[in-house]
């Protein structure tokens, strides 16, 4: 009879040669000058003593499993998930619907909102102006930044606010300045302006900010240094 202690060292040294390094029962019997049989018999004990053990993961990821790690990762309250499309394009259009919904739905009515920039925030837009415009109500909207020369309507914030005023119904705000300037000096005495004033004392009471988070990388680098970007 073998000792307990050579016992487990060769359901070790037997487990490794064929989890391992991938070699199969005939290869570690002639490697040990054993029977293949009692490989086999060998390999089963070190799974019984839990020497081995087998994980199957389902490759797979569920919809609530995907919830679950961004709220445990972020400490985010409320995730809504969008299906993948046929491309990206159909993909973020289907997000930017959702997001419009959600952010616009009857428990966040009358919030007063804040709009940054995007290509989300296009999208959310040109979806916005499929629906039929909504008398004044509680609430109100206005830039988080400033505007920039773009072709792209995403970027042009005072536009976005004015196409969401009309379709939720909320007092509108816009702010008719640059979002970058070529020195802090420059960033602080616009800030003392009354139109930045106005729209400051819109942010220390905002309820809700849409910031549009995309795959594009439209413009990369235009707001990445916090000094010379209005807010």
């Amino acid at each position: 009879m073998i000792a307990a202690e050579k016992k487990v060292r060769r359901m070790v040294e037997v487990a490794r040669l064929y989890y391992e390094e991938n070699m199969s029962q005939n290869q570690i019997a002639a490697k040990l000058g054993i029977s293949r049989p009692l490989v086999s018999v060998i390999l089963s004990e070190a799974k019984e003593s839990g020497i081995v053990t087998i994980t199957i993961r389902d490759a797979i990821i569920t919809e609530e499993q995907v919830v679950e790690k961004l709220r445990r990762s972020f400490g985010i309250s409320e995730v809504i998930t969008v299906r993948d499309a046929q491309n990206d394009g159909m993909t973020n259009m289907l997000i930017a619907r959702a997001a419009f919904n959600s952010c616009f739905s009857r428990a966040n009515e009358g919030k007063r909102t804040g709009i940054g920039w995007g290509t989300i925030m296009d999208l959310m837009t040109d979806y916005a102006e499929t629906l039929e415009s909504v008398k004044e109500e509680r609430g109100a909207i206005f830039p988080l930044v400033g505007g920039i020369n773009s072709v792209t309507r995403g970027f042009h914030v005072n536009e976005l606010v004015r196409v969401f005023s009309l379709k939720t119904g909320r007092q509108p705000s816009f702010l008719y300045v640059p979002a970058l300037h070529e020195t802090a000096v420059e960033l602080e005495m616009l800030r003392r302006t009354e139109i930045c004033s106005a729209i400051e004392e819109e942010w220390e009471y905002m309820e809700q900010a849409l910031i549009a988070v995309t795959n594009f990388p439209s413009y990369p680098d235009l707001g990445v240094n916090p000094c010379t970007a209005t807010r």
